[in-house]
């Protein structure tokens, strides 16, 4: 048999070429290896040197015409001895396959998914909280029920009512904690002060502006007084009061005051005529604001000279 390196003869139970000092493939008979170095048509250099780093597995060999010795990292690729060819980079095809496939694992995430994720951000951007109603102030009669309500808008809304019996000055916080405080107005809440905290699920909180409850503060500032003048004689009566939504009602008594019934004068002054038949009446005016609060002036006279 012969080198399948160098071609030199080599003896039947040979293990390493004494030429070149490469293994001698086993596999092979000599008439197989002279077949093959006769196919390369090449006549390799005597003093060429085989490293065994470099030593070729037992079924591949070298075809020297067309391809040169290979550094011992890409065995992989050396052609086959007897097709002449390069094997197919199997690891390398792999390698392919795996980064198209992360690659179009990554465009999907980037893509269809991506955009779903911006969807979801957009639509848990937080709503802005601000107060569309502020509670406003209420005077009424004693013993009635007031009533106070903010509007606000925002996510997930809560409500902390809060009072002040020092104008502002300090406040503490209610039981109510909804859109409405509702109370009673009494003489020892009359003037308070009433404001709601509003705050949403983001821990954003504003407050209201402060509004007032207030017992109706009606009174009369200028009493009617009695007047006397001759008969045919026109003579006026006037009545000046405080208070929100004021109406008037005059009133009439023939009996020095112990029975009242209603005139139709509802403004506030009371005119008329003097005469016989009204010498000696006593008038007087009620005065009812407009949350129904309501008094009574003194009672006067109107007399004939």
């Amino acid at each position: 048999m012969y080198c399948i390196n160098c071609g030199k003869e080599l003896d039947d139970d040979a293990l390493f070429c004494e030429a070149c000092g490469c293994p001698v493939d086993l596999s092979e008979t000599a008439d197989e290896a002279e077949a093959e170095i006769e196919n390369a048509n090449v006549q390799a250099p005597p003093d060429l040197l085989c490293d065994i780093d470099y030593a070729l597995s037992a079924s591949q060999t070298i075809n020297l015409e067309k391809e040169p010795m290979l550094p011992p990292e890409q065995p992989t690729f050396l052609p086959s001895p007897k097709t002449g060819k390069r094997p197919l980079p199997i690891r390398g095809i792999v390698l392919a396959i795996a980064f198209f496939a992360v690659g179009m694992t990554a465009g999907w995430l980037l893509g269809s998914h991506g955009k779903e994720t911006k969807s979801d951000t957009a639509e848990s951007t937080p709503k802005p909280l601000y107060i569309t109603i502020q509670p406003e102030t209420v005077m009424a009669r004693k013993g009635e029920d007031v009533t106070f309500e903010i509007k606000a808008e925002g996510e997930s809304l809560t409500y902390q009512w809060q009072l002040s019996d020092d104008e502002g000055g300090n406040w503490r916080d209610s039981a109510n904690q909804t859109a409405v405080y509702k109370t009673k107005l009494e003489e020892k809440n009359s003037g308070r002060w009433v404001r709601c905290v509003v705050s949403d699920r983001y821990g954003n909180s504003t407050e209201s502006g402060a509004a007032v409850m207030r017992i109706t503060p009606l009174r009369i500032l200028t009493q009617p007084t009695s007047v006397k003048g001759k008969s045919g004689e026109k003579v006026t009566l006037t009545v000046e009061a405080q208070g929100p939504g004021l109406t008037y009602q005059w009133q009439l008594s023939d009996d020095d005051g112990k029975n009242w019934r209603d005139s139709s004068e509802v403004t506030s002054t009371y005119s008329t005529t003097l005469s016989e038949k009204n010498n000696g009446r006593y008038v007087r005016c009620t005065v009812i604001d407009r949350y129904g609060n309501r008094v009574i002036s003194k009672a006067v006279s109107i007399k004939l000279k």
